[in-house]
């Protein structure tokens, strides 16, 4: 029975220096400590606004949060918008609701987002409660 080349490496001796002189750990804690490290940043700089839209049932992910970084959106304000939108109800929809797609495109497109989460609140408002 033939072995694929990397098994060996994982069964034998993790002290036993490489061909390049170093221990297997020593590569095997590099990892880990560059995969931590990469975990704790993003924790660090999405974890809490993230919690906040979790909690609130605004379903915005983790990744889109990481996208609007790169396009250069206010997360803070997109999250926000979204969150009024899902508590007032008009975010329910995935084909008429306020998504988190919508809400950035109107904010690169230079619009205020909050303020049209409001106008529609008062919009939907009174139909809401029978007037």
């Amino acid at each position: 029975m033939n072995l694929p080349a990397f098994i060996p490496l994982l069964l034998g001796d993790f002290n036993q220096p490489q061909p390049n002189g170093i221990p297997l750990w020593v590569f095997v804690m590099i990892l880990f400590a560059m995969i931590f490290f990469v975990i704790a940043a993003i924790s660090y700089n999405y974890g809490k606004i993230w919690v906040q839209a979790y909690a609130s049932r605004a379903n915005v992910t983790l990744l889109s949060l990481i996208g609007m970084s790169f396009r250069r959106v206010n997360k803070q304000i997109i999250v926000t918008g979204k969150i009024m939108a899902m508590q007032s109800g008009i975010g329910q929809e995935s084909e008429t609701g306020v998504t988190t797609r919508r809400l950035e495109a109107h904010s690169l497109a230079g619009g205020d987002v909050l303020k049209v989460i409001r106008s529609i609140i008062a919009a939907i408002a009174p139909a809401s409660i029978g007037f």
